[in-house]
């Protein structure tokens, strides 16, 4: 199978609490993630431990992420299934 390795940073003019506040609050995952990229929230839990997210790309197919480690201001990582499948750190 095919790997994807991919890094992205951004620096924007926010405190990291702002950051992981927004991050850690999966229901308002559609109204920020761009437009061409479609995100429908099918679970959210409390503690974002077991949360699922499909993430269905602009011309693409959908995969699905849930949430699996959680640390405030610190570490998400969310377990990819579908078309792709594997693991996403947001650090």
């Amino acid at each position: 199978m095919k790997q994807i390795h991919s890094l992205n940073s951004i620096t924007v003019p926010f405190s990291i609490q702002q950051i992981w506040k927004i991050i850690s609050d999966i229901t308002s995952y559609p109204l920020w993630w761009p437009s061409s990229i479609k995100i429908k929230v099918l679970n959210s839990t409390q503690d974002i431990i077991g949360s699922n997210v499909e993430v269905r790309p602009y011309g693409g197919l959908p995969f699905f992420c849930e949430f699996s480690e959680y640390v405030n201001n610190d570490k998400l990582v969310m377990k990819y299934s579908g078309i792709y499948s594997g693991f996403g750190v947001w650090i």
